[in-house]
């Protein structure tokens, strides 16, 4: 939470912080992918955006096919990482 007095704050404390106002967690910070799982086995969700090279245009870009994505997609107790190339879903 760049620019706001909760900047680095632990991970943990800002997924639970998503999941009390039942918010999807939005975030480019490839470890989530990886910890929510094994820490939260229900939770509303959370949209992981790792790039190669992150830009506002290319974040925003990736937000946007996030978006249309899970028009279809359960993203209940799921994180779904989106590379430059590629998506992966990962269920608790």
């Amino acid at each position: 939470m760049r620019g706001t007095p909760d900047e680095g704050a632990a991970d943990t404390w800002l997924f639970e912080q998503a999941q009390k106002v039942g918010a999807v967690f939005v975030t480019t910070d490839k470890d989530f992918y990886h910890t929510i799982p094994t820490r939260f086995t229900k939770h509303h969700g959370a949209i992981v955006i790792a790039l190669r090279h992150p830009n506002g245009p290319a974040i925003l870009a990736k937000f946007e096919a996030a978006l249309r994505f899970i028009q279809t997609f359960d993203l209940q107790s799921n994180v779904i990482l989106f590379t430059d190339n590629r998506l992966y879903t990962h269920g608790t």
